[in-house]
């Protein structure tokens, strides 16, 4: 009978020790403070002014995403950077409460800045038409909202940046790695400081030690994920990075600040971007995760991502009609490229591009052009991606 009492009690710590982590990854929030305008004729004008992310309804992206993860109570949820638009204070603040229910309901909320969070000289708020300098967020403001989520509670932290070491379970542990370069003013691109390098050699020990499995999590890119953006995407020392996550057996890292859905791969380790939360087809990650195995999907939310598509395809092929206007190429051809473009363009940030475009007569036209018009140009290139599903990964040891 006792051996039979310590088989099932061997039993059930085993099943314990092996039960996936189940995580919740969004990325690029991009979250405005409702508080700081009102007028959405404003917000609508910084919407189209931008890279086609929501701005007029990121609010309410933003609650239906956290009630969804609510709903689903994950292990963890994480935020991989550029929690607000452009760092400003009340933008966090209004973030911040948004997240307490899922604090309390005991999700751990993993999160880390992005070039928009902190030190951005960028904050603005709208009234009456004009616009006024906002506060913006400190490195102090950031560490009161935030520390409690996660940081505080870490295994690890580091004591000059906001990286450390999360434990989800047991023996399955999240790296989160802060890329920030916030002296004298935040800038877009990143980089993987010596300081950091250090801290994720000590953290990637201790893993070992305590036979734990780790991903690691950045805003900025540790790989190259398009021939045509490098420069303020890849964070700087990335190789020296790569190695070092490499050496301590990362084989995966979670990242974003491209808005793109994508996936990297070099000498057998995997990045993985995710697209950005307000942008079409408003998605987001479900990470399941042992020490032997993460698989990862993506989905979205339903009750805005076909909205938030065809809003997209509309503002991206004004904007593309008007670059083509200067060009030689006849105005009935310009219609049909700017929309077909445009559609490209959406598909691409989805990760779902598929080679039913080259089946479209105009696409044709395309190549008649590409030599000439570099925007046409940066469209084939995301034909090099074509039917490949970038919204699903799995790795095992």
């Amino acid at each position: 009978m006792r051996k039979v009492l310590c088989f099932l009690v061997l039993f059930l710590c085993l099943a314990v020790s092996a039960q996936a982590a189940e995580v919740i990854w969004a990325s690029d929030l991009h979250y405005y403070a409702q508080s700081l305008c009102q007028d959405e004729n404003i917000l609508a004008t910084l919407e189209i002014n931008g890279d086609g992310r929501s701005v007029v309804q990121v609010a309410a992206i933003t609650q239906a995403f956290l009630d969804q993860v609510l709903a689903q109570k994950p292990n963890a949820l994480i935020l991989s950077g550029d929690l607000t638009y452009n760092g400003e204070l009340k933008g966090h603040q209004e973030l911040r409460a948004m997240l307490e229910p899922l604090r309390q309901a005991g999700i751990a909320i993993l999160v880390i800045p992005g070039n928009h969070d902190i030190n951005t000289l960028g904050a603005y708020g709208y009234e009456n038409d004009q616009n006024y300098k906002a506060e913006e967020t400190s490195w102090e403001d950031f560490h009161a909202l935030y520390d409690d989520l996660a940081f505080s509670h870490a295994l690890l932290a580091a004591e000059n940046s906001y990286s450390y070491l999360y434990p989800i379970t047991e023996d399955c542990w999240v790296l989160m790695l802060d890329t920030v370069i916030t002296q004298p003013a935040t800038q877009s691109g990143g980089r993987f400081a010596a300081a950091t390098r250090e801290f994720a050699a000590n953290a990637l020990q201790l893993a070992n030690d305590q036979g734990a499995a780790v991903i690691t999590v950045s805003h900025h890119n540790l790989l190259q994920h398009s021939p045509s953006f490098y420069e303020g995407y890849v964070a700087e020392n990335n190789e020296k990075t790569l190695a070092t996550l490499q050496e301590g057996g990362v084989k995966l890292n979670l990242s974003g600040h491209m808005h793109i859905q994508h996936m990297a791969k070099e000498n057998g380790f995997t990045e993985m971007l995710l697209s950005a939360l307000p942008m079409t087809p408003c998605q987001y990650g479900v990470i399941s995760y042992t020490r032997q195995r993460v698989d990862i999907h993506t989905e979205t939310l339903e009750a805005f991502s076909e909205a938030q598509r065809q809003r997209y395809i509309k503002k991206m092929a004004a904007r593309y009609l008007l670059r083509l206007s200067i060009t030689h190429i006849p105005p009935e051809e310009q219609t049909l490229l700017a929309d077909f473009g445009a559609r490209i363009n959406a598909e691409y940030f989805a990760g779902q591009v598929t080679s039913a475009f080259l089946e479209e007569p105009v696409y044709a036209l395309f190549e008649k052009y590409a030599d000439e018009v570099s925007t046409l140009a940066r469209f084939l290139n995301m034909m090099d991606d074509m039917d490949r599903d970038l919204t699903r990964l799995s790795i095992s040891e």
